[in-house]
């Protein structure tokens, strides 16, 4: 029915922007590794979020959001 609809489009609106950060956190940390950085630049998760924060803002913490949601 169209209520079932409707509240699957908000939970997957929902579940994609909480888990947004974590996911580019973890790409990021992943992607450092495969480059053989002499410094890991996201060692920790707090100093990780902030360094992305202090840089990019708070668009950098949904990077690829859009395409998660389609």
């Amino acid at each position: 029915s169209t209520a079932r609809l409707f509240a699957s489009y908000c939970s997957t609106i929902l579940g994609v922007t909480v888990t947004s950060p974590i996911e580019v956190l973890k790409t990021r940390m992943q992607v450092q590794h495969d480059k053989q950085y002499k410094v890991e630049m996201y060692d920790r998760i707090s100093k990780s979020y902030s360094k992305i924060w202090k840089q990019e803002g708070f668009a950098g913490l949904f990077k690829g959001y859009r395409a998660a949601l389609i």
